[in-house]
């Protein structure tokens, strides 16, 4: 077999302030329990370059004709994480979305931007509508946010509000922004440290279920390893500011996001159901309770908080969840053509 060695080794990205692990050196000769099988995917994927000369990568998924709907991947993942659960593409092609699943910047093969924040995905959004074949002219789209990824779909949403263009955001398993000020499970405030030891932490955690699973479970951990691998090409700094900016005050306020915004959550954390374990990626700070209190506060929001489910439910839910950002798409879309037909009428 080909190895991709995944012991860490500490090294810094030009412009940090504080080094991350890297994932280390392809094709080296090492022993099982020091490094993951690499996967051999399909390795097709488009990059848009942005103004300030980063890189921002993608890859499509589903039907080509569809609704799109843009991706954002949750915390130690990348463009690769839906295959894991839909490898085949059925679940995006039977609801008719076109899913365009980015690498959200320094994950994969996106560009590390150092000092990001939640409201520079408003540029790079504009950026891929603008870049991606059938996306510029203001057609409808879907953001679909996970975990880690949902805020910035929000911010992403806020941000690029232009005429002629409506959006719906779905947010699955979503951190809210009231832990920094309550101090909830112990976060307050958290330091580039914190994030470093909870980040490997999390990583180490998500390779032992990789390795765990490779023998009983071959299909599926070939296909979360190579998430994995992906998602840390260029180390743990973009999960390292992830863990950073989610413990930290937003720089956008959620009561001026004016788009819709379907919300689903697990509700096991939040009734004390769920176990809470290193492999869980720090599923302490997702329980219901502080998401109901963000849903209250976005003017346009349906909260479904499901019993029995943890931030998990997007691979139980997946088809549900675009089944339902394609009928809000297509709903709004409709109707505006129908707003357009009156206004020409008179």
């Amino acid at each position: 077999s080909t190895w991709v060695q995944v012991a860490p080794g500490l090294v810094a990205h030009a412009g940090c302030r504080h080094p991350c692990l890297h994932a280390g050196a392809m094709g080296a000769s090492l022993d099982k329990a020091d490094c993951l099988p690499l996967p051999t995917l399909d390795e097709a994927y488009s990059v848009v370059e942005l103004l300030d000369g980063r890189s921002l990568a993608f890859r499509e998924y589903g039907d080509a004709s569809g609704v799109p709907i843009i991706f954002y991947h949750g915390n130690l993942s990348s463009r690769l994480f839906m295959p894991s659960w839909d490898e085949t593409h059925e679940a995006a092609v039977a609801a008719g979305a076109r899913v365009i699943a980015v690498d959200r910047p320094g994950y994969g093969r996106s560009s590390l931007h150092c000092g990001r924040a939640y409201m520079d995905n408003g540029a790079e959004l504009r950026a891929l509508l603008a870049s991606v074949k059938g996306l510029a002219g203001g057609r409808r789209v879907a953001l679909l946010g996970h975990r880690s990824g949902a805020p910035h779909a929000l911010a992403a949403a806020y941000v690029t509000m232009v005429p002629g263009m409506a959006c719906q955001v779905a947010a699955v398993g979503l951190a809210s922004p009231e832990w920094p000020r309550t101090g909830k499970h112990g976060i307050c405030p958290p330091t580039p440290a914190d994030a470093s030891a909870a980040v490997t932490a999390s990583y180490d955690s998500l390779r032992a279920a990789c390795e765990e699973l490779w023998d009983t479970w071959p299909d599926r951990s070939r296909l979360l390893a190579a998430d994995l691998v992906e998602a840390t090409r260029q180390g743990l700094s973009a999960a390292e500011q992830d863990y950073l900016l989610e413990r930290s005050p937003w720089d956008f306020e959620l009561e001026d996001v004016s788009c819709r915004v379907l919300l689903w959550q697990g509700t096991d954390l939040d009734s004390g159901e769920g176990e809470v374990t290193a492999q869980s990626l720090g599923s302490e700070a997702l329980g219901a309770a502080p998401v109901r209190q963000m849903a209250a506060r976005l003017p346009h929001c349906s909260a479904s908080f499901i019993r029995g489910e943890t931030h998990l439910l997007v691979r139980r839910r997946f088809d549900d969840i675009l089944a339902a950002l394609v009928d809000e798409v297509s709903r709004d879309e409709r109707r505006q053509s129908k707003q357009g037909s009156a206004g020409e009428e008179q």
